[in-house]
C-alpha cells in the first residue's frame, strides 16, 4: 500500500512540475524581447524545453496577432493554419530562421527601443508582418502608426 501512495505521489509531483514549467515558457513569450531571446539562445538544441518554447512563441503570435487584427481576416487564416500545423523540432527551425532572417530586417525598419521594450510575441508578429509584405517597412510603419492611434483613443 506505500509503495502504491509513493508512486501516486511520485506521478503528482511530476505532473505539478511539468504544469509549471509549461505556465513559466508561456510567461516567457510576455517578456521583453531581449530576456526571451537570451533565454532561448541558452537552451540546448534539440531540446524539449526549446521545442516547447519555439511551440509556445508561435502560438503567442498568431493570438497576439488575432487580438492587434495585424492581418485582413483572409490572410490571417492562412497564416493560423499555417503556423499552428508545425511540429515541435519545425518550430525551432522556424523561430531560429526568423531570428537569423528577418530579425535584423525589424531592426533596420523600427526603433530600436520598440524592439527592446515589446514581448518577444509583439516583436516576432512584427517580424511576420515584414515577412508576409512586399514594402516591409511600409507595412510595418503602417502597422505602428496604426497602434499608436488605437493607444491614444
Amino acid at each position: 500500500m506505500e509503495i502504491l501512495i509513493l508512486i501516486i505521489a511520485t506521478v503528482v509531483l511530476f505532473f505539478v512540475y511539468q504544469t509549471k514549467k509549461t505556465v513559466d515558457i508561456n510567461k516567457l513569450c510576455f517578456s521583453p524581447f531581449p530576456a526571451w531571446i537570451s533565454a532561448y539562445i541558452r537552451l540546448p538544441h534539440g531540446s524539449v524545453d526549446k521545442a516547447t518554447l519555439a511551440k509556445s512563441l508561435i502560438l503567442q503570435i498568431v493570438s497576439i496577432s488575432e487580438e492587434l487584427k495585424a492581418f485582413k481576416a483572409a490572410d490571417f487564416q492562412e497564416i493560423r493554419e499555417g503556423l499552428s500545423k508545425l511540429g515541435p523540432e519545425e518550430s525551432v527551425q522556424f523561430v531560429d530562421g526568423w531570428i537569423e532572417q528577418h530579425l535584423p530586417t525589424l531592426e533596420e525598419s523600427i526603433e530600436k527601443s520598440i524592439i527592446e521594450t515589446s514581448s518577444a510575441r509583439y516583436v516576432f508578429m512584427l517580424m511576420l508582418i515584414a515577412a508576409t509584405s512586399v514594402n516591409p517597412r511600409g507595412s510595418l510603419r503602417d502597422f505602428l502608426s496604426t497602434q499608436q492611434l488605437a493607444h491614444r483613443v
